[in-house]
């Protein structure tokens, strides 16, 4: 429920929340925070920092609109695939933060571990489709 927005959580209370739609949610928190980051690094004027995270929020939301597109375990190992990599780049850009930045490191910590939970959720989506 932490990972969902509020439409979406209300949805899920009234039993109307579609199973797509939950997958898309989770990812979407993920793409919510990586832009927060991103707005906070383009404040302080960190343009390629923030050009970084821009480029890793793209390919969260693009792993999003093809979340429902094609539900064949192939086509979910390669979105599996594909948010690994994202959560690759988060987890590396933590580490930096966590021994260069340590007051920022925390922004990123749940991004990273969504992302991390995403990977398995993704690849076992086919499940919970059917």
């Amino acid at each position: 429920k932490e990972d969902m927005n509020h439409d979406d959580y209300l949805a899920l209370k009234r039993g109307k929340l579609t199973v797509i739609r939950g997958m898309q949610s989770m990812i979407t928190e993920v793409g919510a925070g990586v832009y927060s980051y991103m707005v906070m690094l383009a404040n302080l004027e960190r343009k390629q920092e923030a050009g970084f995270f821009g480029d890793i929020r793209e390919r969260v939301f693009s792993i999003r609109s093809k979340i429902g597109e094609d539900t064949t375990q192939e086509g979910l190992d390669q979105l599996s695939n594909e948010m690994m990599g994202i959560y690759r780049d988060l987890n590396t850009a933590h580490i930096y933060l966590q021994a260069h930045k340590p007051e920022e490191a925390c922004i990123l910590h749940s991004v990273t571990n969504t992302a991390c939970g995403l990977v398995y959720n993704i690849k076992n989506f086919s499940k919970e489709v059917v």
